[in-house]
């Protein structure tokens, strides 16, 4: 199974589940929108560090987003998409930038609940939306390394 589908499975499991963690129904369509976005630029996060040829690196991205676009239409030219994106690029920027921090990603998570749930965090299911995006990131960086696998032929590995 190559990694893009493994982050589309995921992405469908949280989005089926996630009524559960949220406390509330969702609009599924919109969910799977956001959560992609969420995918999209942790994967390419990831991917920097693991493939620096540039080239290699778009094609794993580019597997990815069309596999997305296939399920979400427009998705790769929606501007509110990209938007978000950078913010989620531009919030892991400044916990990697953060020496002093206690979790992974004190900036991204809040922002990714905040966008994705529409919660806030004194709302009783935050915890729970907490620790379901942790665990999404995690599988994300972990099926990353699995991309790796898929474009390490063409990829020069410093």
């Amino acid at each position: 199974m190559y990694a893009d589908s493994l982050l589309f499975g995921l992405i469908n499991s949280s989005v089926e589940n996630a009524s559960r963690w949220i406390g509330r129904p969702v609009d599924s369509q919109k969910m799977g929108r956001d959560l992609s976005a969420l995918c999209l630029a942790v994967f390419q996060l990831s991917l920097v560090d693991l493939i620096p040829d540039e080239d290699a690196s778009s094609r794993a991205i580019g597997g990815f987003m069309k596999r997305i676009t296939e399920q979400y239409e427009n998705f790769a030219f929606d501007t509110e998409v990209t938007n978000v994106g950078i913010d989620y690029i531009r919030a892991a920027g400044e916990d990697f930038r953060n020496k002093q921090k206690k979790e992974s990603f004190p900036t991204m998570v809040p922002l990714a609940i905040s966008n994705i749930t529409g919660l806030e965090r004194s709302h009783q299911n935050w915890p729970v939306c907490t620790e379901t995006i942790y665990s999404i990131i995690e599988n994300v960086l972990q099926t990353s390394r699995a991309a790796l696998n898929g474009v390490k032929d063409h990829a020069k590995l410093v």
